[in-house]
């Protein structure tokens, strides 16, 4: 079984590569520009799907982020370790709620992130 870090950077490596590879097959040239406008395109769509996420599953956070704030409290490392070791399966890999756990772990370093009525959360949701 795969798990978060391992499913991040294989997401990465195919939402680069493979536009990468067919640009190169067509135009049979990179150059770092395109290289990383590709890596930025491919982590700007996964850091959307996860902004949809906040704000579909606020509760849902809020409510885990109460349990990693009472279990990490001031080491929220830890919180960040187990989220990158947590497994992931083919049903939860394209679940918002599964991926609301990046706003759940993020939100021990800025909690305006659990919180629906901060500036923080409406930038990100609006």
């Amino acid at each position: 079984m795969m798990n978060v870090g391992v499913a991040l950077v294989l997401y990465v490596a195919l939402s680069t590569g493979l536009p990468l590879a067919n640009h190169y097959r067509i135009h049979h040239s990179l150059n770092p520009i395109t290289v990383a406008l590709t890596f930025f395109c491919g982590l700007n769509i996964i850091v959307c799907a996860w902004e949809i996420g906040l704000g579909l599953h606020i509760r849902h956070i809020q409510g885990e982020y109460k349990k990693l704030k009472e279990k990490y409290g001031k080491t929220p490392l830890g919180a960040v370790k187990e989220f990158f070791f947590t497994p992931v399966t083919s049903k939860n890999c394209f679940s918002l709620k599964f991926w609301s756990l990046v706003w759940t772990t993020y939100a021990l370093y800025d909690p305006s992130y659990q919180n629906n009525e901060s500036f923080g959360f409406f930038v990100d949701v609006s």
